[in-house]
């Protein structure tokens, strides 16, 4: 009997801790971990259905580092939604420069990974990175952004935390 209730503890434990940090989409259909000491900003816009926000370092930071997902109707490749996405970039944001890309998987699913900078409000320049996929019919982006200054500091982090996107699209 004491084995059973240690059993169910440690199960009912198991689960608690999984349910509080990992973030489901049903809409979707895609989930990922939550980073510690994120805040999670769900439904935030039509197209984003999620912001993981980084707590401000201190009383003066500006930036808050933070992971989004936007979702779209998409069909095609990663590499089709990736040109995509880096001529509608190089368009719309100031000083765009793609630094690295590379096709990689990421649990089990085709993905481009991009590094990219841009100008971010006149007077700081972002460099994200981003890992776009393609999987029936809904593209999907996944986006780390970051100061260029932090950039050492964060992006393996926030790249570790967006490779645990799982998609169940069926």
């Amino acid at each position: 009997m004491r084995i059973l209730v240690l059993l169910l503890v440690f199960c009912f434990s198991a689960y608690v801790t999984f349910a509080q940090t990992r973030y489901e989409n049903e809409r979707y259909r895609f989930s990922m971990v939550s980073p510690d000491g994120f805040e999670v900003i769900r439904d935030y816009q039509p197209m984003i259905p999620v912001v993981f926000l980084s707590a401000p370092e201190n009383e003066s930071d500006m930036f808050r580092e933070n992971i989004n997902v936007a979702v779209e109707p998409f069909t095609g490749s990663a590499e089709q939604y990736f040109n995509i996405n880096l001529e509608n970039m190089d368009k719309s944001m100031d000083g765009f420069k793609l630094i690295e890309k590379k096709n990689v998987s990421v649990n089990g699913n085709d993905a481009v990974r991009m590094v990219y900078l841009f100008d971010y409000e006149k007077s700081q320049k972002m460099k994200n990175v981003v890992y776009l996929f393609s999987v029936k019919g809904w593209g999907y982006a996944v986006t780390c952004s970051m100061l260029e200054d932090t950039f050492k500091k964060n992006e393996k982090s926030l790249a570790a935390i967006a490779e645990t996107m799982q998609l169940e699209v069926k």
